[in-house]
């Protein structure tokens, strides 16, 4: 199928960068107290709350005074340098735009740097702690450079000391990792409130626990029964093979997913493929509802994204990279006994991958007839010439004829503007009698909660 309306010309593959409102800032009790009990000659009361803090773990949760729907969130580190700051990297909530509002608060006399933020009970967010360099590195000055062109407003000190703190970012010393599942999906530190939905997701996956690099992204084939361990579901299977498109002119890896139920007879195509792949995290995901019955059994294809460069290119509303999957892929697949239907057909991604699901589904409705989009870039393109409108996919789907498609779109309250693009998203595919699925979930833009809601998500697509 022909795009509906002339592509972009003038565009870039850059989020366009409004300016935002800081995060909602709070007092926190125990902070208080402590500087109650210092400023009364308390010598040992510093001791007594790091040791506090390394019992229960951090961030420190607290009931907020006038409500019962939000709570305290307070983030801490150890720094006693005054001239260095400690930046919060909390997902889409502290951001450059910000910058003063994302530092960590010095409590006079001590070691001591706090910022507690005051959130929904619902919250679940990636975080990390970084400390701004004297000289922002080449990679950090990188992502200046697009925040300026993508039109932000902030000052450019603040963008590079943001930036430069994300770029040394590290965990913060005082979570707790061991034993959960978020460990699976990232290498930093999470919060995870109480009233956030619950996940079906596995602690345990296959695969090194590396961090990811360029060279580590492969996985070997999933567990067996005896590795699973009493009361869990027996692992499905995942191997990698290469696909060399003539199409793209270029050659990545294919991991293919089985269900430790068999082949099924739902496909999952999966954009960004290496990241479901690292740590047997598709398997993790997808283990579990699978043996309950919460979804059938199914086949999920996962495709490489090869590098940064490439992946802006194709995942941009490409009709190449579309052409390829359904002139090369997806035969080659059925030639190997995996030919699916398109109603039993998903083709899923986050992010750019989110916007490029949706795009396979109009350019190739006789391919793919389920779109699972999450935190999908809807505002592609920014543009940069008089005459040029973003969002162009939706715009596209709003001139072209209903076509025989599902789709579930998630999107984080915290993303803003990619907030504003999937509503208006939606409201163009329920204008034109589109079956929808639409979640809106209290977080950034975020894979704790694209993994976190993938089972969920896709039994309400196949319902």
């Amino acid at each position: 199928m022909e795009d509906p309306l002339p592509r972009p010309t003038s565009g870039i593959t850059v989020p366009p960068k409004p300016q935002r409102p800081g995060p909602q800032l709070a007092g926190s009790p125990t902070i208080e107290a402590l500087g109650v009990a210092l400023a009364a000659g308390g010598g040992g009361a510093l001791a007594d709350f790091w040791r506090h803090a390394e019992v229960v773990g951090t961030p420190l949760v607290e009931p907020a005074p006038d409500s019962t729907e939000e709570l305290l969130v307070t983030f801490l580190a150890r720094e006693s340098d005054p001239t260095k700051d400690v930046v919060l990297l909390a997902n889409r909530v502290t951001e450059p735009d910000a910058y003063s509002d994302s530092v960590l608060r010095h409590l006079p006399g001590t070691d001591l740097r706090h910022l507690t933020l005051r959130m929904r009970s619902d919250w679940r967010a990636s975080y990390a702690l970084g400390t701004p360099p004297d000289e922002p590195p080449a990679s950090a000055l990188a992502f200046v450079e697009r925040s300026l062109a993508a039109g932000s407003c902030t000052p450019r000190v603040d963008l590079e000391h943001w930036f430069g703190a994300q770029v040394c970012a590290r965990p913060d010393p005082l979570h707790r990792r061991a034993g959960a599942w978020q460990a699976l999906v990232t290498d930093g530190s999470w919060v995870e409130l109480p009233g956030a939905p619950a996940t079906t997701v596995s602690a345990t996956g296959s695969g090194s626990e590396a961090a990811p690099t360029t060279a580590s992204k492969r996985v070997a084939s999933g567990a067996s029964d005896a590795d699973g361990g009493p009361g869990r579901p027996t692992s499905g299977k995942l191997q990698e093979t290469r696909f060399k498109s003539a199409l793209l002119g270029n050659e990545r890896s294919v991991w293919t997913y089985t269900s430790a139920a068999g082949r099924g007879d739902w496909l999952l195509v999966m954009t960004d493929g290496e990241g479901w792949a690292y740590r047997g995290l598709i398997d993790a995901v997808l283990a579990a509802p699978i043996s309950a019955g919460l979804l059938p059994p199914m086949t999920a294809v996962l495709i490489d994204s090869v590098d940064a460069p490439t992946r802006l290119r194709e995942l941009a509303c490409s009709p190449v990279f579309v052409d390829a999957l359904d002139e090369e892929l997806l035969p080659r697949l059925a030639g190997e006994g995996l030919a699916f239907a398109p109603e039993r057909t998903i083709i899923a991604g986050s992010s750019l991958g989110g916007l490029t699901a949706a795009y396979a589904a109009l350019r190739a409705p006789h391919r793919f007839g389920n779109v699972y989009s999450q935190s999908g870039s809807f505002w592609w393109p920014t543009t940069r010439a008089l005459g040029e409108e973003p969002a162009w996919l939706n715009r596209c789907f709003a001139r072209a004829e209903r076509l025989p498609v599902k789709f579930r779109l998630e999107v984080g309250l915290h993303e803003r503007g990619m907030l504003h693009h999937t509503r208006h998203l939606r409201d163009v595919l329920l204008a034109k009698g589109y079956d929808l699925s639409y979640v809106e979930f209290n977080g950034g833009h975020d894979r704790l909660w694209w993994v976190a809601s993938l089972a969920e998500g896709l039994a309400r697509l196949i319902g």
